[in-house]
């Protein structure tokens, strides 16, 4: 058998731009640790075996790499282990589940999760942050969910076939005034406010509430989303509706809660005659206008924030414009749409999210600790934000391996496909080089039971390549999209004593007790199971819980 170096994560609306969150830590279970004082060696050991000529071999094979070089990652179809039921010399074992979970199918949702099985007598819990991680851990901001802002919207009067009245988009010039709908100041519920235009810009028009910003802000947010982020995004994903004929796309600037930068609000995507005076105001919505909310708090203090934000926003009002335009169907699900919007801002400002959004999926996401799926963007507390952390991690993940543009060939062939029930998977199968899909082929191989369930090919690749990035997206000789400390690796343990359901797409990591690990006897069938040593490395082949 191969020795196998990589290793695993802890992870994993149409957008609301966050920039914090957090949530309790798990309370001791069973003999906790001291909380502010998790060392290196305080995590599980495998016991070591004694050296013989053939193991001291192996050993040497088996170093580190030296700088600039990555070991094997292959788990070829013949380290495939469905029989044992043991994972013997680990200090840690990552669960994943390899089905696909599809958000809002309740069936589905159901058909995909499985249960963990009862691991209490053989794991650690009660583990927690080392304590100099809670000095960077920021105060959990009140955030709203893009869930709670499209809330309420019922577009069963929104008559699609209408079109729109006439061929010219509204044109303003500074100083001149329009009543929009925004949100409260708690960003609970919509409101009409009259907004003044402070700047018009080449593709924007910048709108202040009550002086939210000044000419000389909006002058300089208007350079940069005229010369850099309107360019960027409509070169890689399309054009925003109520733009093609003299229209400019409209910023709102006023005041909302600490954590929201802003966000697209998709009942803002319908002209007046889809969406007549009558149905807009019942439901509260603009028409005939291409808007942005953007929270006016964070000018002078985080225009870097502003600018992300914008290209972020700008995405997702695109892509909403695709789904109006080409699909008749939510253009893409919440997790995939949000990894293109990241990718927008990538585009723009490389790594300007990057790293916070993995501490918040690090630090605060319980959730992802307890098996929640990347694919699952509905989950409406403020755990939500730790999505956001897993998905940005996926979009630099696939951007590597796919390239810059891959992206832009998901929205494209989406957009081109001219069908409601074309599937995630099947996008992202379609966008990505031959040779990324036959490496992953190459180094997962699942057997006939659990290939048995999944819907197509495609889907079965997809669950494949969720694993590696899983796998690769923590590894400390792996890793390639952050660095991070043993102690960080910790606050991504699941440490109670309670067993759980795992979501399709999904994972937990447990810390060993006593150097192996033994597959519960009711754990769900089609779980994988896989071995990492103390340094989070993986040591070990891929265990099945066969179907």
């Amino acid at each position: 058998m191969k020795r196998i170096v990589c290793l695993l994560l802890a992870v994993c609306l149409l957008g609301a731009c966050l920039t914090a969150c957090g949530q309790a830590q798990p309370q001791p279970q069973k003999e906790p640790q001291d909380a502010e004082t998790v060392k290196e060696n305080d995590l599980p050991k495998a016991p070591e075996a004694p050296e013989t000529p053939e193991t001291a071999e192996a050993a040497e094979a088996a170093k580190t790499p030296a700088e600039g070089e990555f070991p094997s990652n292959d788990i070829s179809a013949s380290q495939v282990v469905t029989g044992e039921r043991v994972l013997e010399n680990v200090s840690f074992v990552v669960a994943y589940d390899p089905f696909i979970y599809k958000e809002k199918d309740e069936e589905e949702i159901r058909r995909t999760t499985l249960y963990s099985g009862d691991m209490s007598d053989q794991i650690v819990t009660g583990l927690h942050r080392a304590g100099e991680l809670e000095a960077v851990i920021p105060e959990i901001p009140n955030v709203t969910s893009q869930t709670e802002i499209n809330k309420g919207f019922d577009f069963s009067e929104v008559n699609r076939a209408a079109g729109r009245a006439g061929g010219q988009d509204p044109i303003y010039e500074k100083g001149d005034t329009h009543v929009f709908f925004c949100f409260d100041s708690t960003a609970s519920f919509r409101i009409q406010e009259e907004f003044t235009c402070v700047y018009e810009g080449e593709h924007c028009y910048i709108w202040s509430l009550n002086n939210s910003i000044g000419e000389a802000d909006g002058a300089q947010v208007a350079a940069e989303f005229d010369g850099k982020i309107f360019d960027r995004d409509t070169t890689y994903f399309g054009t925003p509706r109520f733009t093609e004929n003299g229209g400019k796309v409209n910023v709102l600037f006023y005041p909302m809660p600490e954590g929201l930068c802003g966000f697209f609000c998709t009942g803002d995507i319908y002209s007046s005659l889809e969406a007549p005076q009558s149905v807009a105001e019942r439901y509260k919505l603009n028409t005939d206008h291409a808007i942005i909310n953007i929270n006016s708090k964070m000018l002078g203090k985080n225009m870097p924030e502003v600018y992300s934000t914008l290209a972020h926003e700008l995405q997702h009002q695109i892509c909403a414009t695709e789904a109006f335009y080409y699909v008749d169907s939510p253009f893409v699900q919440m997790w995939l749409d949000e990894a293109m919007a990241a990718c927008a801002e990538e585009l723009c400002y490389p790594g300007i999210k990057i790293e916070g959004y993995y501490n918040l999926l690090m630090y605060f996401s319980d959730n992802f600790r307890k098996g929640q799926s990347l694919y699952n963007f509905e989950n409406e507390t403020d755990e939500f934000i730790g999505a956001y952390g897993a998905v940005y991690l996926f979009e630099e993940y696939l951007t590597q391996h796919a390239g810059e543009d891959v992206f832009s060939k998901i929205h494209n062939y989406w957009k081109t496909s001219y069908r409601s029930d074309v599937t995630e998977a099947q996008a992202i199968y379609a966008s990505v080089p031959q040779s990324f899909i036959d490496e992953i082929n190459e180094k997962y191989s699942f057997p006939a039971s659990i290939s048995a369930g999944f819907r197509s090919p495609e889907e079965e690749w997809m669950s494949k390549m969720t694993l590696d990035f899983y796998l690769e997206a923590i590894s400390p000789e792996l890793g390639q999209l952050m660095s991070y400390t043993d102690k960080a690796r910790i606050s991504m343990l699941y440490s109670e004593v309670n067993p759980l359901d795992i979501q399709g797409g999904g994972r937990v990591i447990v810390a060993c007790e006593n150097g192996s690990f033994t597959i519960p006897d009711d754990a769900g069938k089609g779980l994988i199971f896989i071995g990492l040593d103390k340094n989070f490395n993986v040591v070990t082949e891929v265990y099945t819980n066969a179907r």
